[in-house]
């Protein structure tokens, strides 16, 4: 099941345990949301390290914030807005 809220920016990326590659889930990010707030998310296991870069859109999941997925850059709310 995957909750998302929407799109939001990825501002930095910090692995914590770099001597386990496989668990994905000991990643934290740092996110920019589109109502101006900066959290750090855990990765939830669904994304492999190294595929996100600054700028790019995520979804977050809402119940436990963690990273669900990337979303390509056709689906920024922000220009669909405009």
């Amino acid at each position: 099941e995957k909750d998302a809220v929407g799109a939001e920016n990825v501002t930095n990326t910090d692995k914590l345990d770099s001597a386990d590659e496989q668990n994905y889930g000991d990643q934290l990010i740092v996110v920019k949301a589109l109502s101006r707030f900066t959290i750090m998310v855990p990765n939830a296991g669904f994304m492999k390290p190294g595929v996100l870069k600054v700028g790019d859109l995520v979804a977050i999941s809402r119940k436990k914030l963690k990273l669900v997925e990337s979303l390509p850059c056709k689906y920024d709310p922000g220009v669909k807005v405009l």
